[in-house]
């Protein structure tokens, strides 16, 4: 059980920091912004019953990405067909 947790662990937090820098990217902004996950979690976890941490997640959701080429690559859904 303790060699899966530390296998899991370690792997789903590279896939979530991962993730998120992409979607940062995707609103031309750095990657280092994800380091306000760390003071986000910590105050979260101590004052507010998860609720910074879910407002911080739903706004990376929510918030469109740059419209335009920007300095990480090309717009993703430039040509992308739109959902029935």
């Amino acid at each position: 059980m303790v060699i899966a947790f530390l296998l899991i662990v370690p792997f789903s937090a590279f896939v979530g920091v991962t993730l998120t820098v992409q979607r940062l990217h995707d609103m031309n902004l750095n990657g280092w912004f994800v380091l306000m996950w760390i003071p986000i979690t910590m105050i979260d976890a101590f004052a507010f019953n998860g609720a910074a941490y879910i407002t911080a997640f739903i706004m990376l959701c929510v918030i469109p990405g740059s419209r335009e080429a920007n300095r990480y690559g090309d717009d993703p859904l430039t040509g992308a067909r739109p959902f029935p």
